[in-house]
């Protein structure tokens, strides 16, 4: 079951980062936040979200056993 969402969580991260807007203004962000901001890009918003999506998938990976 593990390998079945790896999968699938995957696949909606290459849609979200290759085939959305928000995809586009993330990259924007990384490589060039300033150029990114003068392009009309939200660039603290568009980075704390992909912080939130990246706490998300750290609790999605982590263990689901209880700690001792």
């Amino acid at each position: 079951m593990p390998f079945v969402i790896l999968c699938v969580v995957a696949a909606l991260a290459w849609v979200l980062v290759h085939r959305s807007v928000y995809g586009r203004h993330l990259f924007a962000s990384g490589h060039n936040e300033e150029a990114a901001r003068y392009s009309g890009v939200n660039t603290r918003g568009v980075i704390a979200v992909g912080y939130v999506i990246s706490g998300t998938l750290a609790v999605v990976s982590a263990p689901s056993r209880p700690l001792p």
